[in-house]
């Protein structure tokens, strides 16, 4: 998919395994940006993850003028209150140097595309509460915000509340 979104030419596509090196640069970029380490995002790991025998998650890379720009990873969703099919986006990052010249918004156009295609009602993410202007971006795209607070049981607290202590090595 390619269009003119602003200044510079955006496209977008699936990410394949030789674009594992610069999905994890940008992983890594965006764990920085939030304030989250980077030690685990590996390119083994994104290799095996995501492009192995059971992918984890799609990905989908952005060039602008022919540069990789961004990148979106996201992973099938279901909402039991509504009984529904969706995707949820665990990333969506654009480089600086990108930004406000259409890769945000044709990174979620691919996949809002691509859900639709595979019969999902839905697109969901999270975002940063102090991330104005990601929040301006979703808004512009239709995006409605909810009070919802994100929890997470990380590996220690994961492993001790599943009762098995975490084996170094």
């Amino acid at each position: 998919m390619a269009s003119r979104l602003g200044p510079g030419v955006v496209s977008v596509r699936r990410a394949v395994a030789a674009d594992v090196p610069t999905l994890v640069r940008f992983s890594r970029a965006l764990s920085r940006h939030e304030g989250d380490p980077v030690h685990h995002v590996t390119e083994e790991r994104m290799l095996a993850d995501g492009f192995g025998r059971r992918p984890e998650f799609r990905a989908w890379l952005a060039e602008l003028d022919g540069r990789p720009a961004g990148y979106s990873l996201d992973h099938d969703a279901y909402s039991s209150i509504y009984c529904e099919r969706g995707i949820y986006l665990m990333d969506l990052y654009v480089e600086p140097r990108a930004r406000r010249r259409g890769v945000a918004r044709a990174l979620v156009t691919a996949v809002a595309r691509a859900a639709r295609r595979r019969g999902r009602t839905y697109l969901w993410w999270t975002s940063n509460d102090g991330n104005a202007d990601a929040h301006a971006f979703y808004a512009g795209i239709g995006a409605r915000i909810e009070a919802v607070r994100l929890h997470v049981l990380g590996t220690a607290a994961l492993n001790a509340l599943a009762g098995r202590r975490k084996t170094s090595g």
